[in-house]
């Protein structure tokens, strides 16, 4: 999947999901467990815990142990950090999405995870998550399937990051974010900062790139916020080869 599908098809989930507005539904209704049998819902179900995180507030911290769950609502990116302290988002995740599926395959991950927005997230209890993982056949087949696109997501990004161009990188995670403000127009309310963490890049060029795309009328930049003016031509920039 090119890198630009995956994040209009996440992009298109997360819009829908937030015309939904509710944090409170069943997580059998969820993503992940409504792709599985009743009985495995009923029994996945059993002793998970809901925790809230607030915006920019991290989930998980790289290296540390991953833990099994759904995100009921929100937006959270996952990312991997250098000794610098420079960062590179990999991928996001939205509602339905799960995290940690391979938490009892491995003792650590070298991803972190952080919340981008209000985010609430299911934990499932990890030894009935990790005794499904062995015994039911539905949830082992399910979880390789999307652990093997996770693989591919994360080679995507790790390709652009290497061989891309920034400003293709800055398109891709624009279209992601961007969100329709109460006037309609196209925002998307980052930071310089957080969108050089987003693509693997520093403040500066970051920096630049925003203002070339301002000079050619593609976008307009204020103080932790971006508005795109043509949609198009972002989109170009994003499918660029």
């Amino acid at each position: 999947m090119r890198v630009v599908d995956e994040l209009e098809h996440r992009a298109a989930r997360h819009t829908a999901r937030r015309a939904d507005d509710d944090s409170h539904q069943d997580v059998r209704t969820v993503g992940f467990l409504g792709a599985l049998p009743p009985e495995v819902q009923d029994s996945l179900s059993r002793d998970t815990h809901r925790v809230d995180y607030a915006p920019g507030s991290r989930v998980r911290d790289p290296g540390s142990a991953p833990k099994p769950g759904v995100i009921i609502d929100g937006l959270v990116r996952a990312f991997v950090a250098a000794a610098s302290g420079r960062e590179a988002t990999v991928s996001y995740a939205v509602s339905g999405d799960v995290i940690g599926i391979g938490a009892s395959l491995v003792d650590g991950s070298p991803l972190g995870l952080q919340a981008l927005e209000k985010t609430t997230i299911e934990y499932f209890d990890a030894e009935i998550f990790g005794e499904a993982l062995d015994k039911e056949i539905a949830v082992t087949r399910l979880v390789a399937e999307l652990l093997a696109l996770s693989l591919e997501r994360s080679s995507n990004a790790m390709r652009a990051i290497a061989f891309g161009r920034v400003r293709q990188r800055v398109a891709e995670h624009l279209i992601l974010l961007a969100d329709r403000d109460y006037d309609g127009s196209l925002v998307v309310r980052i930071t310089q900062q957080g969108l050089a963490d987003a693509v693997g890049s520093v403040r500066d060029v970051v920096a630049r790139t925003l203002a070339e795309l301002s000079s050619e009328g593609i976008v307009t930049r204020s103080h932790g916020r971006v508005t795109v003016l043509d949609e198009a031509a972002l989109r170009r920039d994003a499918s660029a080869p």
